[in-house]
């Protein structure tokens, strides 16, 4: 397993359409591929859903409260934006919280998201020559690239908060009927007045955990990451996948929307005069060949297709000849390489 960090990354831009309320948006099933649940209590305004037929959203929602004295205006408001687009195999997020008025007031937000692209990936034979319930493993790719900022002042509130997770979820029900799930990945993002954390975990396995004091109580990071994930499957058989900014209820693992928590949470508060917070998060994910399993095709439910390489390029001669022996050996179709990927689920 494999991950790259780039800091002083350019921030990401992120593509705002419309979508709002202030309830529980069930958006579908797998074959609709988006699901959004918020979380806040306040009412919201945005315009309605926008969902092609593969399942793509291209949504906001705005949050606002506000007070007058002496003829004066104090206001809190969070603007949120999001573009699922599982057929692209992406998912884009961004979210701006901004506090105008006198210290004091009262007016605050607490704005959290949870925002879900649940799929089925099939995997075919395509060019490989491979029978039908044949053993394989292939790679999961993730581009991941975020940034925060907060200019809150020290011991003020401010703070941006993301988890995004990956779920793959057990074929076989369990308990009550519920479908439970594996976490395959996680990865937190924390930037508050205080400090900047990042924790990743691949397979139950940490591989990233830093936390970064501030000193003078504001924080400003963009940050770009590349994990790969070994999944073992098998010729024809389907598998589903959550690709989630949240995480499930660790009391109840049940592998639905409700279940979702912890996704994300951006506060604004009034301990100041005017400041602000911002986010924002890209998701891309595509499948990669591993030696010894060239010509695999993907295909999903949303419509999202991926199909490896039907014969192996020079570097994955290499690999085999080479170092086959020491483990698993990842050959990319592109620019990247993976050597020693985590292997998680079974064949």
């Amino acid at each position: 397993m494999r991950f790259l960090l780039f800091f002083g990354f350019i921030r990401p831009s992120f593509y705002a359409a419309a979508l709002g309320a202030s309830i529980l948006l069930p958006i579908g099933s797998a074959q609709q591929a988006t699901q959004v649940k918020l979380t806040n209590p306040n009412s919201g305004a945005g315009t309605p859903f926008s969902v092609n037929s593969n399942g793509r959203q291209n949504s906001n929602h705005v949050l606002t409260r506000s007070t007058e004295f002496n003829g004066d205006v104090a206001t809190a408001t969070n603007t949120t934006n999001w573009d699922l687009n599982p057929a692209a195999g992406s998912m884009q997020i961004s979210s701006t919280s901004s506090y105008l008025g006198w210290a004091g007031s009262g007016v605050s937000l607490d704005t959290r998201y949870v925002f879900a692209v649940f799929d089925t990936f099939t995997i075919n034979a395509g060019d490989s020559g491979l029978a039908a319930g044949t053993n394989v493993q292939l790679t999961l790719n993730l581009d991941i690239s975020i940034s925060a900022a907060t200019d809150g002042l020290n011991a003020q509130t401010a703070s941006n908060f993301m988890k995004f997770t990956v779920q793959q979820r057990d074929p076989v029900q369990g308990a009550f009927g519920a479908y439970d799930s594996d976490e395959l990945f996680s990865l937190q993002y924390d930037v508050t007045v205080y400090n900047f954390v990042q924790k990743a975990i691949v397979g139950g396995v940490t591989q990233l955990d830093v936390t970064t004091p501030y000193a003078n109580g504001q924080g400003d990071e963009m940050n770009v990451y590349n994990f790969d994930i070994t999944l073992a499957g098998q010729v024809g058989e389907t598998i589903e996948l959550g690709m989630l900014f949240g995480d499930f209820n660790p009391v109840d693992y049940d592998y639905t929307l409700d279940n979702l928590v912890t996704g994300t949470r951006q506060d604004i508060g009034n301990s100041q005069t005017d400041y602000g917070n911002e986010f924002a998060a890209t998701i891309n994910w595509d499948f990669e060949e591993i030696a010894g399993f060239e010509g695999l095709e993907i295909e999903a439910a949303s419509g999202f297709a991926s199909a490896m390489s039907a014969v192996p390029e020079p570097s994955t001669f290499a690999a085999l000849l080479g170092v086959f022996s020491l483990g698993l050996c990842a050959s990319r179709r592109s620019r990247r390489r993976s050597k020693n990927a985590i292997l998680i689920g079974s064949a």
